[in-house]
């Protein structure tokens, strides 16, 4: 005999000598291939805390499986947790049945009877499990800072990724959200906001930044312009206010003259 099985047989006989068993020792437990002594060494340990019937000293190999197997079977709570998980309105797995209460659950057959064991307690929803996205949150962190973003993490062409249209739109929309603002502001003009809305149309600015440099030139640009010809303007006024002094100055004068030259003729004709 091996030394594992002699191991095997001085335990069963050292169990056996402290339960009462049979002491005929089949080769195999019933129906199986199981080695005999190695069940029933399992058996004996696992209920070692517990105390076998004092009359299975005649008990059969086979009554004594069966008295242990009758012994250690649960009872069924399927229904009880089904009818629990519909009361919950949750899963069958998120039920909780207090294990020390089994008696008293498996005579709950209704939904009525199934409140009252959740009202007292001994069937509990479990509390929702924690998925945390902490770790997501800080990948998504560094993508934005530009990790992760290499030959090896692309899948699809770069029109795929971020088609062109896309970025059209985007630019569009941009340019003609801050023209309405500069024309809803009178910063500028309903003429000026055409003619930079079609330029904008046209391919003319390629972001925000390019357009409002356009705008304060043009708008620098038409100042210059006003003054320029607020200063023509003002030339003008000043020449003709001088030509009109000059020709009153010229129109007295020929008076004068005029007068002078009456007074003399006068004077000679007497």
């Amino acid at each position: 005999m091996l030394t594992s099985e002699l191991m095997l047989t001085d335990t069963f006989l050292l169990i056996s000598a402290n339960y009462a068993v049979p002491r005929e020792v089949p080769a195999a437990v019933p129906g199986t291939h199981v080695p005999f002594i190695l069940y029933v060494c399992r058996v004996l340990t696992a209920t070692a805390t517990s105390t076998l019937s004092a009359t299975a000293t005649n008990l059969s190999w086979s009554d004594f499986f069966a008295s242990y197997i009758n012994r250690e079977k649960m009872v069924n709570l399927r229904l009880q947790k089904r009818l629990a998980a519909s009361v919950l309105s949750v899963g069958k797995r998120k039920v909780w049945l207090d294990p020390n209460e089994v008696t008293e659950i498996s005579n709950a057959n209704s939904r009525k009877s199934v409140k009252k064991l959740i009202k007292d307690g001994l069937i509990i929803k479990k509390p929702q499990v924690v998925h945390s996205r902490s770790r997501a949150i800080r990948h998504l962190e560094a993508k934005r800072k530009g990790r992760h973003t290499g030959h090896g993490k692309r899948k699809g062409s770069a029109n795929a990724r971020m088609p062109v249209k896309v970025l059209w739109m985007r630019r569009q929309r941009v340019l003609r959200r801050l023209l309405k603002k500069y024309r809803e502001s009178k910063k500028i003009d309903s003429h000026m906001y055409h003619e930079f809305y079609l330029k904008s149309k046209g391919n003319a600015f390629k972001n925000k930044r390019v357009l409002m440099e356009h705008i304060f030139k043009r708008k620098a640009e038409v100042k210059r312009q006003k003054l320029l010809a607020d200063q023509a303007e003002a030339r003008r006024q000043r020449n003709k206010a001088a030509r009109k002094r000059r020709e009153e100055r010229l129109a007295k004068r020929r008076e004068e003259l005029i007068a002078s030259v009456a007074e003399s003729e006068k004077g000679q004709g007497k």
